[in-house]
């Protein structure tokens, strides 16, 4: 008999890299980071790294609803 747990573990890291936050868009005006919706702190932190890239932070100008299980969070990079 075949031991199963073993082809779970190999394809187990691209299920999960699936839910991690994403920038889909940096142009040191405005950051788009797409991320669950369970973790808008994360999406924080992401724009604001990127903001910070050009001495600036990251003001959440509009949650897109996306689906119900993401969003796309659009920052703005303003002047401290």
């Amino acid at each position: 008999m075949k031991n199963p747990i073993k082809p779970i573990l190999l394809f187990m890291p691209f299920f999960l890299s699936g839910c991690t936050p994403e920038i889909l868009l940096s142009d040191g005006q405005n950051v788009v980071v797409d991320a669950n919706l369970n973790r808008p702190a994360e999406a924080k932190a992401i724009a604001d790294r990127e903001c910070a890239k050009y001495n600036k932070t990251s003001y959440l100008m509009r949650e897109a609803d996306k689906s119900n299980l993401s969003a796309n969070y659009i920052y703005e990079c303003v002047k401290p």
